[in-house]
């Protein structure tokens, strides 16, 4: 095995803000400190402790304020605050312009509509029963294909593999069109570099959301897929339009995020020997290990609004038009809720986190995403009892990114 393996996902392939080496190694310290003096924090030349955010990114007047909220209940007022902040305007130059209109895109009313119509997808049967039995087999059969080998980057051959091949199983993706699926989809993903390919990527992957679409129609399923096309809600029905946004949605914000907290939740494992010979000595602490990653380094670091009136933040003057984001990991540093929050500690008491946002765009798959990782961590440690560092390449693992956070590589060895 050589030391040249690619780094995936690399965070250079997002779009992300220009940052400088000290706050890429730590950007929650510097924040921290400021959430201590204020809730919130103006940053007009677009500048907030090493990170930069161009006005421009959010906002057409590039003369406009921007804020990030750091403190706890700065950002949950944000987040459900839908008569003061849009969503939809802060997206407008991101996400809409590129992958198209998602639920994460919304507004209300419409954003209340969708989600009372894709809502019932994420059943409990669908999402504990129907995932526990796809799940645990393909995990195992990733598994397989790297336990003999002794050592691997388990970023590219594990983490990255297996939750395209769950959300397939889960949507009812025909096997016959998987691998364009994958291509497609880790294309659109590649706007910064290539925005043409991007786009003609978004495209194929429209094709492929319609063919599913239309075989589920022919052909019902016991699957979320199927539940999407019949749900109603006061009369209405999700279009085939709205269907193919939801399957990119998953596909987008469900692959990537899940495929990087694992990875993450590994990487804290591994640097804190500690804690992982607890979990292997009490692996029912599996899914508090899942939270304590989660809370201390969540794959998505913030999200974006538009102030649509003149308001207040915490007490915070936040004027007509500002641009806003709220940061989805400083809150879950407060001293105030956490002990000691600096402490990878996989024994905490589980309370309420930011990582998946708060409020009506709390994320409707967080729970698919956990279960994920639980049963990732479980199989690991059963197939891989001896998992440990590959001390001559940890150096090429490095946590990085803001906009999208998670390690480079796991260069890692078992016997």
């Amino acid at each position: 095995m050589t030391n040249s393996v690619p780094m995936y996902p690399d965070s250079g392939r997002f779009m992300d803000f220009n940052i400088s080496p000290e706050f890429d190694a730590d950007p929650t310290t510097k924040l921290l400190s400021l959430a201590k003096k204020t809730p919130v924090v103006s940053g007009r030349e677009g500048n907030f402790c090493g990170v930069e955010i161009p006005n421009n990114f959010l906002l057409p007047d590039q003369d406009q304020d921007m804020f990030i909220a750091l403190s706890w209940d700065a950002v949950r007022q944000l987040a459900s605050d839908g008569d003061s902040f849009s969503a939809e305007l802060a997206f407008a130059k991101t996400l809409d312009f590129t992958i198209g209109k998602s639920m994460v895109t919304m507004d209300d009313p419409e954003h209340k509509r969708y989600k009372n119509l894709v809502a019932p997808s994420f059943t409990h049967r669908i999402v504990n029963q129907e995932l526990h039995k796809v799940a645990r087999p393909i995990i195992r059969a990733c598994l397989d294909n790297i336990v003999d080998k002794g050592a691997c980057d388990l970023l590219a051959d594990f983490t990255s593999k297996f939750p395209f091949e769950i959300v397939a199983a889960i949507l009812g993706v025909p096997n016959a069109i998987k691998e364009e699926f994958i291509e497609a989809n880790d294309y659109v993903f590649r706007m910064a570099e290539d925005p043409e390919g991007a786009m003609a990527a978004l495209g194929t992957l429209d094709r492929l959301c319609q063919t599913v679409i239309d075989e589920h129609r022919d052909t019902p399923h016991d699957d979320m897929i199927s539940t999407l096309l019949t749900t109603e809600s006061n009369g209405e029905v999700l279009s085939d339009e709205e269907v193919r946004m939801f399957i990119k949605l998953i596909l987008g914000a469900g692959l990537d995020t899940t495929t990087r907290q694992t990875a993450t939740l590994i990487f804290q494992l591994l640097n804190h020997p500690d804690q992982f010979a607890l979990l292997r000595q009490q692996p029912e602490l599996a899914e508090q290990a899942v939270w304590e990653s989660l809370r201390m380094c969540g794959a998505s670091t913030g999200f974006p609004r538009i102030a649509i009136r003149d308001t207040e933040l915490c007490g915070v003057a936040i004027p007509k038009g500002s641009g806003v984001i709220g940061s989805l990991r400083v809150p879950n540093y407060d001293e105030t809720r956490w002990v000691d929050p600096f402490k990878f500690d996989i024994t905490r008491p589980k309370q309420p986190i930011m990582s998946f946002n708060f409020g009506p765009h709390a994320c409707i798959g967080q729970n698919l995403a956990v279960t994920e990782m639980r049963i990732a961590l479980e199989e690991i440690m059963a197939r891989m009892p001896r998992l440990r560092k590959d001390e001559a390449r940890w150096h090429c693992a490095k946590l990085r990114g803001w906009t999208f956070r998670s390690p480079t590589q796991l260069p890692v060895q078992w016997d």
